[in-house]
């Protein structure tokens, strides 16, 4: 089956689906998805309004998950988060300078950094953010980011010019890329994980909300 008929199909699952398990902690790459099928929407074969309103869906959901994990579970939780993800203690100080700095405006920026957004929801739940402040901060990142990703590729299928038929010969290898880049992130949280170990935390990091 082509990757297009699967998306005529299944696209709408595909984004939403994608998205929650990314930001889950599974190493799924959100802006090659959101970059395929802003291509898509260019092409007339999905909807933008429903891309956004599906991938919102799916980060929200996932980050809700993990703000509450962080709110109760506190510095167990995300120990646990960072050996199901790979992370590394490196992601971690990262992310609490980067709180520390900013404060709950950070989750304005988090989305764009993919170490950072791993780490970055269940600190705001550690931290004390209120929930309602959270949610607001980080719908807006949230949503900044799909926009961002999803109009990126609609500029690349502007500017490609591709059509829906080349398109089709080359589904097996826009599939694998897909998988290859995933493989390549999660090399890389091994790796990271290898040279700067698991998360040491000793204290509450304090934040300016």
């Amino acid at each position: 089956m082509h990757v297009l008929q699967f998306v005529s199909n299944h696209g709408y699952l595909t984004v939403f689906f994608g998205l929650l398990l990314e930001y889950l902690g599974l190493p799924i790459p959100g802006e090659l998805i959101l970059v395929f099928f802003g291509a898509l929407v260019y092409w007339g074969k999905l909807e933008l309004w429903a891309v956004l309103a599906l991938g919102l869906a799916a980060v929200l959901l996932g980050n809700h998950f993990w703000y509450f994990a962080g709110r109760r579970g506190g510095r167990t939780w995300l120990r646990w988060m960072c050996r199901a993800t790979l992370g590394s203690a490196q992601c971690i100080s990262r992310t609490e300078h980067f709180f520390q700095r900013h404060g709950s405006a950070s989750l304005l920026f988090t989305k764009f950094v993919p170490g950072l957004r791993t780490f970055a929801v269940p600190l705001a739940g550690m931290t004390g953010i209120p929930y309602g402040r959270f949610l607001v901060f980080d719908a807006v990142g949230s949503l900044l980011w799909l926009a961002a990703a999803t109009s990126l590729g609609m500029l690349m299928a502007t500017q490609l010019g591709m059509t829906v038929a080349r398109i089709q010969r080359l589904s097996g290898t826009l599939t694998l890329i897909l998988v290859l880049v995933a493989l390549i992130v999660l090399l890389l949280r091994l790796r990271k994980r290898l040279k700067y170990g698991e998360p040491m935390m000793n204290s509450k990091p304090r934040v300016q909300i």
